[in-house]
């Protein structure tokens, strides 16, 4: 039986993934965060698991060296944004990467998950927003097309592991069920929102691969589900007035700037 935890093998804002015996990780939140979203996690982890998602198989909630986590299986393998950052002039392969793990996703159901119209409604009613900026994200959110297809909630190339036998998605804090649409929406803003790196010459180029990259993915990603994209365009305001309820302080000005632009 594991008693020890192993080195850090990554981490991000709300968590720090280390080893944990043999073929397995464990989870443990950063200070600041509740144990119960440990056994949040856990149920839409294995809820995807169940419905067919690639996703890494749980184990339970532990304590070790006084700490709680959530235990997955270790996934073998690099980042998709790693490979991204590493060789950008092949963003169509990797686009096409992003693309079939999302379609793996997409592809599965579930009726364990929450559903993401209701998440959605929730984040927009707690956001700091103008009265008519979070009624028009709401009225959008009431007319939008519901379903019971997984949705990651998180989907990006830094949530995509390569692996020898197809990409994997870890990271399932904001799993829920509903139309594909919603998904690619929130995944589009994610590839889009942020600045560009680099300056003059250099930002232009990165900025042209990153257009690239993100036509290609939405392309395939769209005609492998039959989503049309103009559904896909109609949840950008709901999205985007969801977002600033995770409090993203890089994004903010941005995402406030383009919710007055298309509310007006």
């Amino acid at each position: 039986m594991v008693t020890e935890l192993g080195p850090e093998i990554s981490n991000g804002r709300t968590s720090v993934i280390r080893a944990y015996g043999d073929g397995r990780v464990i989870k443990v939140l950063r200070p600041g965060f509740p144990d119960r979203a440990l056994a949040y996690e856990h149920d839409l982890a294995t809820a995807a698991v169940e419905a067919g998602a690639p996703a890494p198989a749980t184990h339970g909630i532990v304590e070790v060296d006084g700490v709680r986590g959530l235990v997955f299986d270790r996934v073998e393998g690099e980042l998709l944004s790693d490979e991204i950052a590493l060789d950008p002039m092949r963003f169509r392969q990797w686009a096409r990467t992003l693309a079939s793990a999302h379609v793996g996703i997409l592809s599965s159901s579930s009726d364990a998950l929450p559903a993401r119209i209701d998440v959605m409604a929730e984040r927009i009613v707690s956001a700091d927003l103008p009265a008519d900026v979070r009624t028009a994200a709401l009225d959008v959110l009431a007319k939008a097309p519901g379903g019971d297809s997984v949705l990651h909630g998180d989907f990006h190339p830094g949530n995509v592991v390569v692996t020898m036998s197809g990409p994997v998605v870890i990271d399932w804090i904001d799993a829920s069920r509903g139309h594909p649409s919603a998904d690619i929406a929130r995944t589009e803003w994610l590839l889009t929102g942020g600045e560009t790196p680099g300056e003059g010459l250099n930002r232009r180029v990165v900025n042209r691969l990153r257009k690239g990259f993100v036509k290609q993915y939405l392309a395939r990603v769209t005609r492998a589900l039959g989503v049309n994209r103009k559904v896909v365009d109609a949840w950008r305001i709901p999205t985007l007035a969801a977002r600033l309820a995770e409090d993203i302080p890089d994004e903010e000005e941005t995402i406030r700037q383009e919710l007055r632009r298309m509310v007006g």
